[in-house]
């Protein structure tokens, strides 16, 4: 079956190229008579030429037509028009169809070679047809009948409530709002009301006068009223013979006997003692300063005391220091002595520095506490904060047979004194 339907095809193949070619089965190289398949493609040509000239013409009377008639359709494809003459032409030129954008609408009929046509797709021709559409809608909605309903459709309406007040529909499909008018009566109720309501406020008030006066009120004015003082007080009964202060022999003065009464002439100083919690308090903290602050400190301190120093040797109290001369500047300080001699210069100096290396570590041990006068400073120490409270933690230690356990219990007990 596929052998025969080879064979069927290059028979096809065959005639197509016989038709072409002038009924011979030669090939176009070896044609010997070119002038009749010159002519027919020539014809050809002449023909699709006249075609084109009719489709244009076509498509252009659509274009001119009134956009009322035409419907809106979906763009065919672009589809190139093959000859009907089977002969082979070259691509681009005359022989390539319509393009779709000239194309008429396909409702208006079909096109040519049976094709349908499509309508145009130019800026212009849409807003035309969108202006067209929307005058077709809105002719139809003024075609609509918008008008409510009348009275009597609302009244037959069962959910009409003829309580709400006389409802009219007007020409806008919208109710007229209605009078409301006050209930007869209304504001006469009001003042009663707040006739009754001061009434009873001036009942209250009455009520509260009369239990006042009588002292049942817990915030009367009798609660506040001081008794008037006695004639006597009770602590200077023992001391006033008599039942008042009138029987003083002057006014603001006591009678003083120097055997029963206990007031006399001598003046008692009690004894001020301070308060024991401050004695547990922390001292105030100082403040502390920064390495800036500090420094500025330190240099205002050194200051003041080179002044003071130069104060004492312009006054002769103090001999003038001798020159600190070191390796740096014994050029500056020993000038012309520096360059007769350079080594016997360079020796003096090295003598100074190491005196005062020397003079500086027997400062420092002059000022170093010795052994029993740190015993003596941490006892002060543990006296002051005793001073402040005592706290005691007790252990108990069952077996003591172990000599380590002695002698740290003993070490330890020497320490804490």
């Amino acid at each position: 079956k596929q052998i025969a339907e080879a064979k069927a095809r290059a028979g096809a193949v065959k005639a197509r190229l016989a038709a072409r070619y002038g009924g011979t089965g030669a090939s176009p190289a070896s044609s010997p008579s070119p002038a009749p398949a010159a002519q027919s493609a020539e014809e050809a040509r002449n023909a699709r030429l006249a075609e084109m000239r009719a489709r244009v013409a076509a498509a252009t009377a659509r274009a001119a037509a009134p956009s009322q008639q035409r419907t809106a359709s979906p763009v065919a494809p672009f589809q190139a028009v093959e000859p009907e003459d089977g002969l082979s032409r070259a691509r681009g030129g005359l022989g390539i169809g319509l393009h779709p954008a000239l194309m008429g609408d396909a409702s208006q009929g079909v096109g040519v070679n049976g094709r349908a046509a499509t309508q145009p797709r130019f800026a212009t021709t849409m807003a035309n047809r969108r202006t067209d559409a929307a005058k077709s809608v809105k002719d139809k909605s003024q075609q609509l009948d918008l008008s409510g309903p009348n009275l009597a459709e609302l009244r037959e309406n069962p959910y009409f409530d003829a309580s709400l007040g006389g409802q009219t529909v007007t020409g806008r499909n919208r109710l007229a709002k209605q009078l409301v008018f006050h209930p007869r009566g209304k504001f006469i109720q009001q003042a009663l009301a707040l006739r009754r309501q001061t009434e009873l406020e001036e009942m209250k008030k009455r009520i509260a006068e009369q239990a006042r006066k009588v002292g049942l009120d817990e915030d009367n004015e009798k609660a506040f009223i001081v008794p008037a003082p006695p004639d006597i007080e009770w602590w200077d009964e023992g001391l006033v013979n008599g039942k008042d202060y009138n029987d003083l022999d002057q006014p603001g003065k006591m009678k003083i006997d120097a055997e029963d009464s206990i007031i006399t002439e001598l003046i008692q100083h009690p004894v001020q003692l301070e308060p024991p919690q401050e004695k547990n308090m922390l001292a105030p903290k100082p403040m502390y300063l920064t390495a800036k602050e500090q420094a500025k400190l330190r240099r205002q301190r050194r200051n003041a005391d080179h002044k003071e120093q130069q104060a004492k040797i312009r006054l002769g109290l103090e001999p003038p220091p001798p020159p600190k001369v070191k390796k740096s500047n014994l050029m500056r300080v020993l000038g012309e002595q520096a360059v007769k001699d350079p080594t016997a210069v360079e020796a003096r100096v090295n003598r100074e520095i190491a005196e005062r290396a020397r003079a500086h570590e027997e400062a420092n041990e002059e000022r170093k506490l010795s052994k029993e006068a740190r015993h003596e400073k941490l006892a002060e120490k543990q006296k002051m904060d005793v001073a402040k409270g005592v706290k005691i933690c007790v252990f108990k230690v069952d077996n003591l047979s172990y000599g380590k356990h002695r002698y740290q219990i003993d070490i330890n007990a020497k320490q804490q004194a």
